[in-house]
């Protein structure tokens, strides 16, 4: 039991991610690893102050109360789930929490593994913006280009007639202008959506 102990401890110390335990009734911190107290930037002591709804936004604690009222009944130990957690400096975060119930020096307890997900959010976010801005070009080409391109096109072709459309040959080079123009002003936007404007201005 002694050496169950320590390899436990060790395993707890040492690894990369957050650790800790609380105490299922009082939900008070009863041990934090290092990687705890370095991602979310409360000492040991202060983290041994506090309970776990301390970690919770305001109005997440109703659903942290449910979900540990339910975890009462008997049934699988393991339970996982995203959460969202609030550091000392205020920064909001993503979590995946893994959970196994324990008995701690005597008290039934929980030790947690905490995930930071955020950074990952963040990317799938961003990937969801830009698939928008796509989405929106591609309607564009699909639609708005189409129009002043296909009046170009007729235009070049009846130029290719000049002896026919001679009389009209002001009249076509003044709409093959306005065309070009407004084919150049979409092009812009669509430079805009995809941030390349800044590019080409360098």
């Amino acid at each position: 039991m002694e050496e169950s102990e320590q390899n436990y401890s060790s395993l707890f110390e040492l690894s990369p991610l957050p650790m800790w335990v609380f105490d299922i009734r009082s939900l008070k911190f009863l041990d934090v690893n290092q990687a705890a107290i370095e991602n979310y930037g409360y000492s040991r002591e202060e983290f041994l102050s506090m309970s776990i709804g301390d970690i919770r936004p305001e109005e997440d604690l109703p659903l942290l109360l449910e979900l540990l009222d339910q975890e009462s009944i008997p049934r699988e130990t393991v339970r996982q789930g995203m959460f969202r957690h609030i550091k000392k400096n205020g920064e909001m975060i993503k979590v995946d929490i893994q959970s196994n119930l324990i008995q701690y020096k005597g008290k039934p307890a929980k030790v947690i593994i905490a995930n930071d997900m955020t950074e990952r959010f963040n990317y799938i976010r961003a990937i969801e913006q830009q698939n928008e801005k796509l989405r929106e070009i591609a309607f564009m080409q699909s639609h708005v280009v189409r129009a002043p391109l296909a009046r170009i096109m007729g235009i070049a072709s009846m130029l290719q007639n000049w002896e026919t459309f001679a009389d009209e040959r002001e009249k076509l080079l003044e709409f093959l202008q306005i065309a070009a123009n407004e084919l150049d002003n979409v092009v812009k936007d669509i430079s805009d959506k995809t941030g390349l404007a800044h590019e080409f201005k360098k």
